[in-house]
């Protein structure tokens, strides 16, 4: 019990610091050094490599786990994790923070529907209304943004939530939806 009160708020920590470094990714800002980038990502599979280890008979290592059948999701995994990732990038300079923060809700109904349909899960009826609720909070909440142009932030970085950046903006978080899916996939018992 105590080591998975260690993981999940180990999980927390790097969920928060990563959804800071991101959200600093679309703004200019002085040079720094490299590794701080790359910091929680490699902790994070460090820790959860050690915890793999120590809460699993072998964790990563089992020949079950090491099998083509296995491995092909982590091949899937780091196809969408590329997609994802390549598609921020290069959108999220463009689409200011506040239009950021609603397009990325995206995510949650995706996650919904492929753990639905993808891996077999059932939902409440409870998750299904949240769901719901996400989907029409961010059409709603993006909808003006989508009609018009806004300007420039202080920094004079132009932000101006282009509707085919916002586009490619919601398109990265659909990716890091099926990222997800594909994630939980990866950590369950192999096929």
């Amino acid at each position: 019990v105590a080591v998975e009160l260690v993981g999940v708020g180990w999980t927390l920590f790097l969920i928060v610091n990563n959804l800071v470094a991101s959200s600093m990714m679309g703004f200019a800002m002085p040079v720094y050094q490299l590794f701080l980038l790359y910091f929680t990502t490699i902790v994070n599979v460090l820790v959860f490599l050690i915890l793999a280890r120590v809460l699993e008979n072998g964790g990563p290592f089992t020949s079950e786990a090491t099998s083509w059948t296995q491995q092909r999701q982590y091949v899937y995994l780091s196809m969408w994790t590329s997609l994802q990732g390549l598609t921020f990038q290069f959108s999220d300079p463009w689409v200011s923070a506040d239009m950021a923060t609603i397009l990325y809700n995206i995510e949650l109904p995706i996650v919904w529907l492929l753990s639905r349909f993808f891996l077999g899960d059932r939902q409440s009826k409870l998750q299904k209304c949240g769901c719901a609720a996400v989907i029409a909070g961010v059409f709603i909440g993006s909808a003006k943004s989508f009609l018009q142009e806004v300007g420039a932030t202080a920094t004079g970085q132009i932000q101006s939530n282009m509707w085919y950046w916002m586009l490619v903006f919601g398109l990265s978080a659909v990716f890091q939806g099926v990222e997800m899916t594909f994630l939980d996939r990866a950590m369950r018992p192999p096929l």
